[in-house]
């Protein structure tokens, strides 16, 4: 794979797959095919694929036995175009949006053919509050970070808008 971006080495470290903590990337490098989130369902490591363009895109794996050389960013942000929001009255949630609750943010993913509600901070929502002041969804966003006052993307902008 092609990472399109030069990271200064600062921001990674190296670790295997099931070792990177909940709420950090794991940058594609070696059989890592895609940025994925590394999250926790009851105990057991999941990770997120984030890249629309990948095949398995937001279809949640478990990374558990897979000791798999990974570089991991943990200092990252998740942006949204507001112009891309919903609420539930006016659309449903579906794999790959982003969504803020009242108390958390992160994305839609599946999860045995399941959405599941995965937050940046690598746990997950059981079940939002579906309210219209409770729930916003996205449909474009970017993952990135700062860097000298500037906003580096680390995936090119994910447009789910229909």
């Amino acid at each position: 794979m092609s990472f399109e971006r030069l990271m200064p080495i600062e921001r990674l470290r190296p670790g295997a797959t099931p070792s990177a903590p909940a709420g950090s990337l794991l940058v594609p490098y070696g059989s890592l095919e895609s940025l994925s989130l590394r999250f926790d369902i009851d105990g057991t490591k999941l990770a997120l694929p984030l890249d629309a363009r990948k095949e398995r895109a937001f279809a949640t794996f478990n990374i558990a036995n897979q000791h798999l050389p990974a570089l991991i960013l943990e200092d990252w942000a998740l942006r949204v175009d507001p112009d891309s929001g919903y609420n539930t009255f006016e659309a449903s949630p579906k794999a790959g949006d982003a969504i803020i609750t009242v108390d958390d943010a992160g994305f839609v993913g599946m999860l045995d053919h399941t959405l599941t509600y995965v937050t940046t901070k690598g746990g997950v929502i059981a079940q939002p509050n579906w309210s219209r002041d409770q729930f916003i969804g996205f449909r474009r966003w970017s993952v990135g970070y700062q860097e000298a006052g500037r906003w580096i993307d680390l995936l090119p902008l994910q447009d789910l808008a229909d």
